[in-house]
């Protein structure tokens, strides 16, 4: 009996043992870190809302050993990083922000300590005498630990310093421009476009806006497209566009919203036209963005080609061994060429045209012979200058035109600003004897 229990307490005794946990032999112990740790800018608008920025201690719990963390502000990081990096960042004003939690315990299988500075816009934009865009104030954070070390391993782990940059809040156009569209002389029906309008927040309450109907505003701003893009565009009627919503405005908790503009293309005269869409009006303490705030739509009201009928065409040579003459550039057929006459010599080869009346003209069509060793030669053509005439004797031009500098059999054209007037003449600057073209195309309306 007595080696029976002598067994029975051995067997207890091994079972203790073995249910003894070594688990955690060999590992590292609990280590805290800042994860927002070093310089750091916070952004805000002033928009009648406290921002938010945050921080948070990270907490290894490998072996799960508890802790408590603590945030305070410590001035002396202001100083130290002022004298290393030669700036002069200064501490928070206290009425800027609040601190709604600064102590934390971490238990067990917690990790964050996560804490929050809350902070008004306005008093920080009002400390920095309303100056935007200015990150001037800093507030430098620490961390207290006990329970746990703060991690060696990191550089800077226990600190953070958080500066404060107030933003100008702004409404922006943000399709700075549209790509040309080209309608004809007398359709009928509707363009639209749609205009995103937006802000870099979210606002608290509707937004609402303005598009400028003043006159001189809007001749400013095609001007300043033509000068940038080197262009001639006139305004766009007034009476050819309208705006949907009439009175737009960006929704609370929104960031953008959308305007579509229908244009009558029945209402666009024969030109080159621009819409500039400007933002004009916006109400406090939202500003227009002055570099983003206008919208360009370019439209190119084109007509059909002039008919070709009462043309007399001319040209400084005929190859009399190939082509059929320049009367070939106007017979609508694509087999037949004009070829330059390179024995003449001729080294100043011209084309011209009398219409036979009067016609405003804003687009010259070339086609090169469609084969490749002729028209379509590489550097046969240097560039052309195009001129204009009423008695075929004084001319005007309007400007030169450069060639593609590569062989080419694709039809060229050449939008000129646009004029009135009988006689057209195209100056060609020879590079190579293989000047040959198919057709010539005017396009315009005819002026009766």
């Amino acid at each position: 009996m007595k080696k029976y229990w002598i067994y029975i307490l051995g067997l207890v005794s091994l079972a203790g043992s073995s249910c003894e946990d070594n688990r955690m032999n060999g590992m590292e112990p609990d280590k805290v870190y800042l994860v927002k740790r070093g310089f750091q800018e916070e952004t805000a608008y002033p928009i009648g809302r406290t921002a938010t920025a945050s921080a948070w201690t990270n907490k290894s719990s490998v072996n799960y050993a508890p802790c408590q963390v603590r945030y305070e502000v410590d001035p002396t990081l202001i100083d130290t990083y002022n004298a290393e990096n030669g700036t002069n960042y200064a501490l928070l004003p206290k009425d800027c922000y609040t601190l709604p939690q600064t102590e934390f315990d971490l238990s067990g299988k917690e990790h964050y300590a996560r804490f929050r500075i809350e902070y008004s816009p306005e008093k920080i934009l009002e400390h920095c005498n309303g100056e935007y865009d200015l990150a001037r104030y800093v507030l430098p954070l620490t961390i207290k630990v006990d329970g746990v070390p703060v991690t060696n391993e990191i550089a800077g782990a226990d600190h953070t310093l958080l500066a404060f940059r107030i933003k100008k809040p702004v409404i922006s156009m943000l399709t700075p421009a549209f790509e040309l569209t080209d309608v004809t002389v007398g359709e009928a029906d509707t363009l639209e476009f749609t205009i995103p309008v937006g802000t870099d927040f979210v606002n608290p309450w509707d937004i609402p806006f303005g598009f400028s109907t003043a006159a001189d505003e809007l001749e400013n701003a095609v001007q300043a497209y033509n000068a940038a893009n080197n262009s001639t565009r006139s305004l766009l009627p007034a009476d050819a566009y309208a705006f949907e919503p009439a009175s737009p405005a960006i929704a609370k908790e929104q960031q953008t919203t959308d305007v579509v503009c229908r244009i009558d293309k029945a209402k666009i005269p024969f030109g080159k036209y621009l819409l500039p869409v400007v933002i004009g009006t916006v109400d406090p303490p939202v500003f227009i963005d002055g570099t983003n705030r206008v919208s360009y739509i370019p439209i190119d009201c084109i007509a059909d080609r002039l008919a070709r009928d009462a043309w007399t065409v001319t040209a400084s040579s005929d190859n009399p061994n190939y082509g059929e003459g320049i009367q070939a550039m106007t017979d609508d057929n694509t087999d037949s060429y004009w070829h330059m006459w390179a024995q003449k010599p001729d080294n100043a080869p011209w084309i011209q045209v009398d219409m036979g009346e009067r016609a405003e003209i804003c687009q010259v069509e070339i086609w090169p012979r469609r084969v490749a060793d002729q028209g379509g030669v590489a550097n046969a053509v240097g560039g052309i200058t195009i001129s204009v005439s009423d008695d075929g004797t004084n001319w005007t031009s309007l400007g030169r035109f450069a060639w593609p500098q590569q062989a080419t059999t694709s039809t060229l054209y050449f939008t000129v600003e646009q004029t009135v007037a009988r006689y057209v003449k195209i100056d060609i600057e020879k590079r190579a004897n293989q000047i040959a073209f198919n057709e010539l195309f005017f396009r315009g309306q005819v002026i009766r």
